[in-house]
């Protein structure tokens, strides 16, 4: 009988003691849990973000995720720690993927994020919450029928958020810091729509470089060395910019149009400056030629330095219907930038 009390003794002190054991030590065994890939209505956990790609399956040397006829494809990533990748994650066709940071780091070692397949169709990418780092690009191509959509987050990379767009790209908050330029490249089919956000290319060159699709900015704050909006001619061509709302600072030219076939500009409102800088002395508000066509229909406009502030040459057509201005220089050339 003794006996049988000393094992109940001992049970009851073990249960004591384990009582006593902080809550914080589970939490802490808890903020450990590994990355967690969700599928459809599945779920599972894994030790590292490899591993969660390859449940959503991963072949090659990169993070390739394929699609499953059976399953239509709409997976999760969600990180639990911060965690480092090499090699750009690639996706193949008819995918909906999203990768949430969860408020944790993802440090691309300098590459991309991600990688399309080479004739990729209806692969939509959402990138959410958190901070990703030390990347080159989002992705190199973003082609067309394809989409990112980037809800918030901040972002620092060596390149652009997009180099070729022929897709859809939305950002509806999030900070930016480019090293090059916020989108290269932008295609006739490929759209940009941002709604918010703070966007720095200070340490690169261009804001938006060669426009040829659609760019549309409902607010938001955009730092350039550069050129803030950039049209060119030949490939570049039937570019449209059409600005709402939001704060635009450059050192270069805010607008440079410059299309054979009508690169077309629309302001309804916003702040927009031009900043004094002895690298790019020759900024202006505007710069329209070769058949570029601009609308101002409100916005307030300012510039630090003395300088011409609107160029136009004789085939390209400038409305100011609104507007604040300071004592324009309107200076009308037909002779090349």
């Amino acid at each position: 009988m003794k006996k049988g009390y000393r094992l109940l003794s001992l049970l009851l002190c073990a249960l004591i003691l384990l009582n006593m054991i902080p809550m914080s030590v589970w939490a802490s065994e808890a903020k450990e849990k590994p990355h967690v890939a969700q599928r459809s209505s599945s779920y599972a956990e894994y030790d590292t973000l490899k591993e969660a790609l390859e449940a959503v399956v991963i072949s090659g040397e990169t993070y390739e995720i394929q699609s499953d006829e059976s399953n239509p494809a709409s997976n999760t990533i969600t990180l639990t720690n911060d965690t480092t990748i090499s090699g750009a994650i690639s996706l193949g066709n008819e995918w909906e993927i999203t990768l949430d940071l969860n408020g944790y780091t993802l440090d691309c070692s300098g590459d991309d994020v991600f990688a399309l397949s080479d004739t990729p169709s209806n692969t939509h990418i959402i990138l959410k919450n958190g901070t990703l780092t030390n990347a080159n690009n989002f992705m190199y191509t973003l082609p067309s029928e394809c989409s990112l959509t980037i809800l918030d987050g901040t972002y620092t990379l060596s390149g652009s958020l997009v180099n070729e767009l022929y897709g859809q790209l939305r950002v509806e908050d999030g900070t930016f810091t480019c090293g090059h330029s916020f989108v290269s490249d932008t295609y006739g089919s490929g759209e940009v729509l941002i709604q918010d956000g703070t966007f720095d290319a200070s340490e690169g060159r261009y804001g938006f470089d060669n426009i040829a699709g659609q760019v549309t900015i409902q607010n938001g704050t955009f730092l350039a060395t550069d050129d803030l909006f950039y049209f060119t001619t030949d490939n570049y061509s039937h570019g449209t910019v059409l600005v709402e709302d939001g704060s635009f600072t450059s050192h270069g030219d805010l607008f440079f149009l410059k299309s054979g076939k009508n690169a077309r500009l629309t302001v309804n409102g916003g702040t927009f400056t031009v900043q004094e800088s002895e690298d790019y002395s020759s900024g202006n508000l505007l710069y329209l030629h070769s058949g570029a066509v601009a609308e101002i229909n409100g916005g307030t406009f300012a510039m630090e330095q003395e300088n011409t502030a609107i160029m136009v040459d004789e085939s390209s057509v400038l409305n100011i219907n609104n507007g604040s201005f300071p004592p324009l220089v309107l200076y009308w050339t037909t002779t090349e930038p």
